[in-house]
């Protein structure tokens, strides 16, 4: 991803749309590869700084690098007790970037902006620093109402969301009232999935593939290419089906169950010899890790192939 755009980067949140399109395409390059019995589902890459450059470029990186050298040179204009605790959040907080993702956390992205301001205003004289507390205390407050704000609002339409969830049942699809919070959370990538599968489960095909088709430009991974590949089967655009479960098994070579759903697409299109090869396949595939459900499906294809 950071090779195709290395300057601009793809955008904001791009990695969870577009990481495992990529994966998928190595694997089916790569079949052989040895990764391939360990790759999942993947959200977020292991360091915050390759997160950055995808999504932003190497001129976010290069801000950030410049940004960090701002910070030593302050700490280093004014070492005392205070500013070496502040500089040590911020060195913690700098490892943890590099194999984890910490700024996921709210919590962890407010102190590393406490700390940097303080280490900022700790370089400056006593009366600059006295106005700089000043203005940054005001403009820290004014921010924080303003999130407070959003953050509300986010939280009351997500918790009728979750509330929701909670009293739906089977024969009682909650649709209604994901028609009401859709203009709300439209934007919010699991709750576009979540309402695409109730639409599936409903017998909505259409509507569920509208909703899971603008799930996928924030969030594409295994799960959202699996509904939409049981949306288009029951639709019976077995072509569209075949895709997606191709595209799913590809994402995760170690799944067993886009490769059962395939077997039953040849079945339902007429491909018998397809269906007896993917079920030897499937018989002989390593597991890797033991459930009823792959064990049944292992089962079932053993005694079709005749093993």
């Amino acid at each position: 991803m950071i090779r195709e755009k290395p300057l601009t980067g793809h955008g904001y949140r791009c990695f969870e749309a577009g990481y495992m399109l990529r994966q998928a395409r190595y694997f089916e390059r790569n079949p052989e590869s040895g990764f391939a019995p360990l790759a999942d589902n993947v959200k977020h890459p292991f360091n915050e700084f390759l997160l950055l450059t995808a999504e932003f470029g190497a001129v976010a990186l290069l801000l950030t690098a410049l940004w960090i050298a701002s910070l030593i040179r302050a700490y280093r204009k004014n070492p005392n007790d205070e500013s070496h605790t502040l500089a040590t959040a911020l060195s913690a907080a700098a490892a943890l970037c590099c194999f984890s993702y910490p700024l996921s956390y709210p919590f962890t992205g407010s102190i590393v902006a406490l700390a940097a301001g303080g280490l900022t205003a700790q370089s400056r004289r006593s009366c600059e620093r006295f106005r700089a507390r000043r203005a940054s205390g005001i403009l820290a407050a004014l921010s924080s109402a303003a999130l407070l704000g959003f953050a509300a609002k986010e939280m009351y339409y997500e918790n009728r969301w979750h509330r929701v969830q909670k009293t739906a049942s089977s024969d009682r699809p909650p649709l209604p009232e994901y028609e009401r919070l859709y203009p709300f959370l439209d934007k919010n990538a699991y709750f576009l999935y979540n309402y695409a599968a109730e639409l599936n489960d409903a017998g909505e095909a259409d509507k569920s593939l509208e909703a899971a088709t603008a799930c996928e430009k924030m969030l594409n991974d295994y799960d959202v290419q699996m509904l939409k590949a049981d949306a288009h089967k029951k639709r019976r655009d077995f072509r569209r089906a075949e895709a997606c479960y191709l595209l799913a098994s590809r994402m995760c070579p170690g799944r067993f169950m886009p490769l059962y759903e395939l077997v039953n697409v040849y079945d339902s299109t007429n491909r018998p010899d397809r269906a007896q090869a993917l079920a030897a396949e499937i018989a002989d595939k390593p597991v890797k890790i033991p459930s009823g459900l792959v064990s049944a499906i292992k089962i079932k294809m053993r005694e079709r192939v005749g093993d």
